[in-house]
């Protein structure tokens, strides 16, 4: 501990833990004599401060969250105390544990800390912002950084070998199957749902559209996909949580149902942005014969030819002008247009179309009356812009 000055400072310890960190696996650095667990780093931030003299106002914690970013809870919550000025001193075990993501980490403690008054500490490196001796904390920083791609591609690594050895990666089992209870990594057949699975595809079959089948559906009240097995919530809040064409939309185009299983589809920015892209199809990681079909390849073939006729009729009518810009009024959803090229377009409530009376009141609005409406609106703020530019 280095020599201390006598002002008297209000302190907030800050403690951080992910899952990567709680695993074993890919471990390439930990903070020299610490346990990695949160109540470890805690029980020596508190030890540090009794020993300065200091005053301890606020623990903070953030359990499971990672370090590339600082959009965590507790992270938050220190930075509004210190903007209120309820602390003026952070104490963190090591620099990592703070974050790993050397800009930022570089932007607090030399940029914002700073401007609010506040001195920072991190114990395993010997770092004080009260002296001027911290040039090592950039190259810190830069490992922490460095250990973050590091691990992303390791983890990335191991994804991609799993899925290439045929292993189910789900998180959550496609509608019509489960997931072994002592092998989440496989899939055998609900039966309930595989009929339900089963009866949709004939649907398809007999050319009966997307609307249609989950109001057959809907009218004999079987359970959607987001209510499965919980019959009681059916019956009570979730109302509007029925089958809609996306749902069918979905099952109808996912060749699970034939026994292949299709991963590694969706994948990060980078590993510092968690924001979901979609891999190129080349990239995707096909295995046939993973599990138990419900659909045979023939059906799936006849239903798949029926689905690319609909999409080319489809392109083929005007452009959908409003989409997923009008509300219905009295439950919220976005209202779907209904009509073609040959005739009025109308946009509608899909939970009542796709159901009845009793989920939600019809609602319709004509697609020319209300270009008609915004166009009369434009042209009078348009007029009122010339006038007073």
């Amino acid at each position: 501990m280095k020599i201390l000055d006598n002002k008297l400072y209000n302190v907030g310890i800050y403690a951080r833990l992910s899952l990567d960190d709680n695993s074993n696996s890919n471990k390439k650095h930990k903070p020299i004599g610490a346990s990695a667990s949160i109540e470890n780093q805690i029980n020596i931030l508190k030890d540090y401060v009794q020993k300065a003299g200091w005053n301890l106002i606020e623990t903070y914690s953030d359990d499971g969250y990672t370090g590339s970013d600082f959009k965590r809870p507790a992270f938050q919550r220190m930075m509004s105390d210190l903007t209120k000025g309820h602390i003026n001193l952070i104490i963190v075990k090591d620099l990592s544990r703070f974050g790993r993501d050397a800009v930022g980490v570089g932007k607090h403690i030399e940029e914002i800390f700073p401007t609010l008054g506040c001195r920072f500490i991190s114990i395993a490196e010997n770092i004080d912002t009260l002296f001027d001796d911290n040039d090592f904390m950039f190259i810190y920083s830069i490992m922490n950084d460095y250990y973050l791609k590091d691990l992303s591609k390791k983890v990335k690594k191991g994804k991609y070998e799993r899925a290439k050895s045929g292993i189910c990666m789900l998180s959550k089992a496609p509608y019509g199957y489960k997931k072994c209870k002592e092998d989440n990594t496989k899939l055998f057949i609900d039966p309930y749902a595989a009929e339900i699975v089963k009866r949709i595809y004939a649907m398809r079959l007999e050319k009966k559209g997307y609307v249609a089948i989950a109001k057959i559906l809907n009218s004999e009240r079987v359970l959607p996909p987001t209510l499965q097995g919980k019959q009681a919530e059916w019956e009570s809040e979730n109302r509007f949580q029925i089958w809609k064409d996306s749902s069918i939309i979905n099952i109808l185009k996912n060749d699970v149902y034939t026994g292949k299983l299709t991963q590694m589809k969706v994948g990060t920015t980078s590993y510092k942005n968690r924001k979901k892209t979609v891999v190129d199809e080349s990239n995707w990681i096909v295995s046939e014969n993973a599990h138990e079909p419900i659909i045979s390849k023939e059906i799936w073939d006849a239903v798949n030819e029926i689905n690319l006729s609909r999409v080319a009729q489809k392109r083929n009518t005007q452009k959908n002008l409003f989409r997923s810009m009008l509300k219905c009024s009295s439950c919220g959803s976005s209202l779907k247009r209904n009509g073609s090229a040959s005739q009025k377009n109308f946009y509608t409530c899909p939970i009542h179309g796709h159901s009845d009376d009793t989920v939600c009141t019809s609602h319709k609005v004509c697609e020319t009356d209300l270009t008609e409406i915004i166009i009369r609106e434009l042209t009078e703020i348009a007029k009122q812009i010339k006038l007073n530019k």
